[in-house]
């Protein structure tokens, strides 16, 4: 019997934590989803450091959720809430690392996010970026693709009585910014 393949997209990413950690659905018990906002860092068209909110979801324990105002380490599946289009990491306490409390400086850690996973893509495209001061030649690549990512907030809100299945989700425009920027 083959093994069926999973189109998860995975996100490894330096993020600062701007609040604290809500539980998404009141009434667990000790072992809950977490929701943490969170900032990326990525980098514009012209370099330039860029902020963008990423949710973080954790299932755990309240001893190891994230604190506000700490940079931490997250690897998890990454998606886009396919109604309010947040974007979102899944993590676990495994996953996390924290790293300082002090913020770091937006230049050292933009652009360095990296994805990775199987999806099945829709659409390629390559595109040569202008850079007069560079003398090598860059490219913008854009892979719009589709993944599945289990987001337990909108299962709860659709239908809290079913156990949550897979939902399919677009990459969004986040999604793009981090693979054309990273790739460059």
């Amino acid at each position: 019997m083959p093994i069926p393949i999973s189109y998860t997209a995975v996100l490894s990413a330096i993020l600062r934590t701007t609040g604290d950690p809500v539980r998404v659905h009141p009434g667990e018990d000790a072992l809950s989803h977490h929701m943490t906002p969170t900032n990326l860092v990525l980098k514009d068209g012209e370099g330039e450091p860029l902020s963008v909110s990423v949710e973080s979801l954790s299932l755990s324990m309240e001893n190891d959720l994230l604190c506000r105002d700490r940079t931490v380490h997250l690897s998890g599946p990454f998606g886009v809430n396919p109604v309010s289009r947040e974007a979102f990491i899944k993590h676990s306490p495994l996953t996390q690392s924290e790293i300082c409390s002090a913020a770091p400086d937006p230049k050292e850690i933009a652009g360095k996010a990296t994805i990775s996973g199987i999806g099945k893509v829709v659409n390629v495209s390559l595109t040569l970026v202008d850079n007069l001061t560079d003398e090598e030649e860059q490219w913008h690549l854009t892979v719009d693709a589709e993944h599945k990512i289990f987001d337990p907030k909108v299962i709860f809100m659709l239908c809290p009585s079913l156990s949550p299945p897979l939902v399919v989700i677009e990459w969004s425009l986040l999604t793009w910014l981090l693979l054309s920027l990273h790739l460059t």
